[in-house]
């Protein structure tokens, strides 16, 4: 129990520490004043994101918070040159006193996507905002087509964790799960959970993602964080059966102790250099994204080697491998089909480790899809002590007259046979 105690301190430590970052805003913010206090007037778009289908018009507002004090001279230009998805020029606009709102008319020729830019010379007005993404999809079917994909792993992958959890409430027993695995698991989405957590609902953190990336959107939406607490939630339940439920003589292995150990170690030393501002809240969280990386790569072999140690899958639900094979196909064939649809492959190449993430869950699962039906698949009864279930197969033995070697009974090395009494007759 102690290293359930340890873990859990952690935990409860960790949750803790996010609740300050997303509390306190003002947390290794720039000493210097922000551009919002040096300027007066902030240029913007409205809306900043524009989806529409190719030879469709649609629109944004170009628009000053504040009315200016003079007229104002507004180009355009798309961050690539020449725009991908649009082929005219849009005009250049003036924004006066009188009317600083304007709409703006495009029409998308050709899939893709595009950063159009606002250009003008005045200092006194924020630029910050001054953009508007626009994506250009090739139809309404493979967007909805996308919907289904992207829903559609959510859920799977997240009914995925359940079925081993009840595989062990209705055994009472963990045999034949890989306690290295679990842990793996377990931790790996509270790393998770850190980055999404810290990406999705802290300004500071928001803002320091902002100034590294420009215009670019926040690869975090309410569903991964949903997911990924789902998914800690569940796996820690894992986590606890291997404590209070039947586990033989299984025990975790000291290079798990220590890869533990080495990343909680790290992770409070980084912590220390935000404090001391040496680097910044999103350095720290981008650390955690990197270890749950590492994690999804290695977190099956151990159960991978368990298995063929063992020479068997049971107490290992296969149930869990179907669902993660059909939530990892799916995670794949959205990024295939959002590619596709708006003809802009440079997403799924930036997006390269969500990709290979779902590439290794399949190849995994494929490997323990082979384990369980064709390599241990008469090796696959429900795991018990050795003793009970070989005196349940033969409850009537002689020891005087059985032997070991040719008996039916397949005792092994631990089985110890008991010369019964005979009974005596009335």
């Amino acid at each position: 129990m102690d290293m359930l105690t340890n873990y859990f301190v952690k935990f409860i430590w960790l949750s803790l520490l996010t609740i300050v970052i997303l509390a306190d805003p003002s947390i290794n913010d720039d000493e210097n004043p922000s551009e919002e206090q040096s300027t007066n007037n902030s240029l913007e778009s409205d809306p900043i994101d524009v989806q529409m289908l190719a030879d469709e018009t649609a629109f944004f507002h170009v628009y000053l918070i504040n009315p200016p004090e003079k007229p104002v001279n507004v180009s355009f230009i798309c961050e690539h040159s020449p725009c991908s998805t649009f082929d005219h020029q849009i005009n250049p606009i003036q924004l006066t006193s009188d009317n600083y709102r304007i709409q703006i008319n495009i029409t998308a020729v050709r899939p893709g996507h595009d950063v159009i830019i606002f250009k003008f010379n005045d200092t006194t007005i924020s630029d910050k905002f001054a953009f508007t993404r626009v994506r250009v999809g090739r139809g309404q079917f493979w967007a909805i087509l996308s919907l289904f994909w992207g829903w559609g792993y959510f859920f799977i992958w997240s009914l995925s964790f359940w079925p081993q959890n009840v595989t062990n409430y209705r055994r009472k027993s963990v045999i034949g799960l890989s306690f290295d695995y679990t842990i793996l698991h377990f931790t790996g989405f509270i790393y998770y959970s850190i980055f999404n957590c810290g990406l999705y609902f802290s300004s500071v953190i928001q803002e320091q993602y902002e100034a590294k990336i420009p215009r670019s959107e926040i690869p975090v939406e309410l569903n991964d964080v949903v997911y990924g607490l789902h998914a800690a939630f569940t796996t820690s339940i894992t986590f606890i059966q291997c404590f209070i439920y039947e586990k033989g003589n299984q025990r975790f292995a000291l290079i798990s102790k220590l890869y533990q150990a080495t990343v909680w170690t790290i992770g409070i030393i980084l912590i220390i250099l935000v404090w001391f501002n040496v680097i910044n809240w999103l350095t720290w969280i981008y650390y955690f994204s990197y270890v749950k990386l590492m994690v999804t790569s290695l977190k099956y072999m151990p159960q991978v080697y368990f298995n063929f140690r063992r020479k068997s899958t049971a107490g290992w639900t296969i149930w869990m491998i179907w669902l993660d094979i059909t939530g990892g196909s799916f995670s794949m064939l959205q990024m295939l089909t959002i590619a596709y649809n708006y003809d802009d492959w440079r997403t799924l190449l930036g997006n390269l480790p969500k990709f290979g993430l779902g590439l290794a869950s399949v190849l995994y699962d494929l490997i323990f899809l082979f384990q369980h039906y064709i390599l241990y698949r008469n090796s696959t009864t429900e795991l018990s002590s050795p003793s009970s279930s070989s005196i349940e197969k033969c409850p009537s033995i002689k020891a005087s007259t059985i032997s070991l070697q040719n008996s039916p009974c397949n005792f092994d090395s631990t089985t110890i046979l008991v010369q019964a009494k005979p009974s005596s007759n009335k």
